[in-house]
């Protein structure tokens, strides 16, 4: 895509699976690293991310906790890969009651069709449909 700029959600927590699951359970809001990214001069931001366990990863709600005031007249967009696909279309819900319905568009794949490759059709058509 032109004018795009990618930036990876970090944390510096010492992370173990008790913790992350702990912290996914009860929608913890963790510090996480300054973007060095002015969000205000971008139209459309796209959000990739996981799904784990049906809840929203704790690093994405933290940056949609911490940017909701930037990201509120955005198109957001997101897109994310998991074992369930097209299954967790309802994802969109919890996701939306953190910053206040800013997902307009989402895409689910499943994470077979990505080790497979067949998921260029449909990202295709996602991305030309925006």
């Amino acid at each position: 895509m032109r004018g795009c700029e990618i930036v990876e959600i970090k944390d510096n927590l010492k992370r173990n699976f008790f913790r992350n699951f702990f912290y996914l359970i009860i929608g913890k809001i963790v510090p996480i690293e300054p973007l060095h990214l002015d969000l205000e001069k971008f139209e459309r931001v796209f959000i990739l991310s996981q799904i784990w366990a049906g809840n929203i990863p704790f690093l994405m709600r933290s940056f949609l906790f911490k940017n909701k005031d930037a990201l509120i007249n955005k198109e957001v967009v997101f897109v994310s890969s998991s074992r369930f696909g097209e299954r967790n279309k309802s994802f969109v819900i919890k996701l939306n009651k953190i910053p206040g319905n800013l997902v307009k568009k989402a895409l689910f794949i499943k994470e077979n069709n990505v080790s497979s490759g067949r998921y260029k059709e449909s990202l295709e058509n996602f991305l030309n449909s925006l």
